[in-house]
C-alpha cells in the first residue's frame, strides 16, 4: 500500500488531472499544426471543420476561428490571432493558465488556492448602542 495524503489518486485529483491533460494536448495540438486564415493541418494532413452548426448552414458559429486563433498565437502571428477571433487571445491565457494550476494542485493537494479565491475575512456587523 503507497502511503501519502487520502486526496492522491481520489476522484478529485482524477478531475484535476483530466482538465490539465486537456490544456496540454490542446497547446501541443496548436503547436504542432500549421494554421492558416482558412484551415488547419497537422503533419501536412488538412483538419476536417468539426463544427457542426458550420456543417449544417455554412454559416460559422461564434466560435468558429478560435482553434486557428490560437493555433497563431502559439506561433507567435498576435495580430492574424485576433483577426481570426478576437478572444482567441483571452482563451489561449486561460488554457496557458489553466495548466501549472492544476498541476500544482494535482502535486501540492486541494489546499492551492488563487489569490482572488481566498474567501475573505467577514466583518462582524457593526454594533450600535442607543
Amino acid at each position: 500500500m503507497v502511503s501519502g495524503p487520502r486526496w492522491l489518486f481520489s476522484a478529485w485529483w482524477f478531475r484535476e488531472a483530466v482538465v490539465f491533460s486537456l490544456g496540454m494536448v490542446i497547446l501541443v495540438t496548436a503547436a504542432l499544426a500549421d494554421p492558416s486564415a482558412t484551415s488547419v493541418s497537422l503533419f501536412g494532413w488538412e483538419v476536417p471543420t468539426l463544427c457542426v452548426f458550420r456543417i449544417t448552414t455554412g454559416y460559422s458559429c461564434p466560435g468558429c476561428g478560435l482553434t486557428r486563433s490560437i493555433s497563431f498565437l502559439v506561433h507567435g502571428q498576435l495580430w492574424d490571432s485576433v483577426r481570426l477571433h478576437p478572444l482567441g487571445p483571452f482563451i489561449f491565457v486561460a488554457i496557458v493558465g489553466q495548466v501549472p494550476y492544476r498541476l500544482a494542485r494535482m502535486v501540492r493537494g486541494p489546499s492551492v488556492q488563487l489569490p482572488w479565491s481566498r474567501p475573505r475575512a467577514r466583518r462582524s456587523p457593526p454594533t450600535h448602542t442607543p
